[in-house]
């Protein structure tokens, strides 16, 4: 999520690059929301410094034994103050969070575009980008059709357990696959990281903190219960 204070700083830059994204939420309405909280929150800490003011003249008022009813009286009615100004902030910070997580980030290099059909290519790998249009003997296939062929993984079998989609990793295929996985954090804990093992199960508020909710909940399967816990493989 992109930081507030960032945004206020340089709103420019980021309005004009999240508009590049075709995003549906815009900054500048973000912005709004943020020039109505900021003057709301200074209010309300105003308030709250002259209610513990009257609290403690209260205190002082009892020890001399002194009537201290309209003192009460002005901080009930601070208090009553505060809670329709906290209220009206703690909504505001809401609907501020909200429009932020729909928000995407800032990618200084990418093309302006909707969608993946809009990408550019920029540099070519190894093999030219029209090798295999004029090259016969050498038909491009799609990684499902080569998987298959040299039997690193089966589709049809991944369909019959799990439905479409879902391949069945066999051979050499299940083996690289776990030779990956295994390689990147050997290479990882070599430049000092820890590894962990977290749950598979994980709530909603921490799949709103990796950025995946809720953006993707559409995309994300979710256990059918009232704990409402997202499967996830890693973080």
């Amino acid at each position: 999520m992109l930081d507030i204070k960032k945004i206020r700083e340089n709103p420019e830059y980021y309005i004009a690059e999240t508009e590049k994204k075709y995003t549906t939420v815009s900054l500048k309405d973000v912005l709004a929301i943020d020039n109505e909280r900021r003057p709301l929150l200074t209010e309300v800490e105003r308030l709250k410094s002259e209610r513990n003011a009257e609290s403690k003249k209260i205190g002082d008022l009892k020890k001399k034994g002194e009537n201290a009813d309209e003192a009460v009286a002005a901080m009930r009615a601070l208090g009553d103050k505060i809670d329709e100004l906290d209220k009206k902030l703690k909504d505001l910070d809401y609907k501020q969070t909200e429009m932020l997580m729909h928000v995407p980030n800032i990618a200084p290099r990418s093309p302006e575009g909707k969608d993946s059909s809009d990408n550019v290519v920029e540099k070519d790998g190894p093999i030219p980008f029209d090798y295999y249009t004029k090259n016969d003997d050498f038909a491009r296939v799609d990684h499902k059709t080569l998987g298959e062929r040299l039997g690193i993984f089966d589709f049809e079998r991944g369909a019959k357990i799990s439905g479409s989609g879902f391949p069945v990793y066999r051979g050499w295929g299940s083996r690289l696959e776990r030779a990956l996985i295994q390689f990147f954090l050997d290479e990882h804990m070599k430049n000092g990281f820890e590894e962990f093992t977290p749950p598979y199960l994980v709530t909603r508020n921490t799949m709103r903190g990796t950025g995946q909710l809720p953006k993707f909940e559409e995309d994300m399967y979710r256990c059918d219960k009232d704990d409402d816990l997202f499967l996830q493989k890693f973080l």
